[in-house]
């Protein structure tokens, strides 16, 4: 029998002791669900970023999944998910392999989606353009105009991640122009990320 003031992980089933509570070792998910800390801490394991240039010039990180936002540099509880995601499912592609997707949340659009890799090799050359890119948002090289954001998520392929580049509705035209500009259209990226 539990004891009393505990509550149970809708993770793991195990009791989440009156102690543990009163210490604030659990935590709620999107979803509501109530979870230990264990179950909240290997989650971490294989979490989703989010990676949000802002129009100054500065960056920001933060790590989610389906279930929890785990840390962001901005202001995120973790039963929220970050802009611009509205929610995270996983795809079985087949009995052992598949995705993580992020969608996309209202307010919000996608301007190009797709794939990356570590490991690029002759058949997938395309892939290190979008990543120099990306690289060169990272090292400030260059800003984007409007705020950016660049949705990474794990796949079953321990070399590929899922990628979507999106921003406010608002914001679309002149993201893209300014893609356009820099040699990287929507068309391309997407491309790119293919």
């Amino acid at each position: 029998m539990p004891a009393k003031g505990s509550k149970k992980c809708s993770f793991c089933g195990e009791y989440i002791s009156e102690v543990d509570m009163e210490r604030g070792e659990y935590h709620y998910s999107h979803t509501g669900k109530i979870a230990c800390e264990s179950c909240y801490e290997s989650g971490m394991e294989y979490a989703s970023t989010v990676v949000h240039f802002d129009e100054w010039g500065d960056r920001y990180t933060t790590k989610f999944d389906e279930d929890f936002t785990y840390w962001s540099d901005e202001d995120c509880a973790d039963d929220e998910y970050p802009e611009p995601v509205g929610s995270q499912s996983y795809t079985r592609t087949d009995g052992w392999r598949g995705y993580y997707e992020s969608h996309i949340a209202e307010g919000f659009v996608e301007i190009a989606g797709g794939w990356v890799t570590g490991f690029p090799d002759d058949t997938v050359s395309r892939k290190l353009t979008v990543a120099e890119f990306y690289g060169g948002l990272v090292a400030g090289d260059f800003e984007a105009p409007k705020d950016l954001y660049w949705v990474f998520s794990p796949t079953s392929n321990v070399f590929s991640t899922t990628c979507k580049i999106a921003c406010r509705v608002e914001d679309k035209e002149e993201i893209e122009n300014w893609l356009s500009a820099s040699g990287e259209s929507p068309d391309e990226l997407n491309y790119q990320l293919g």
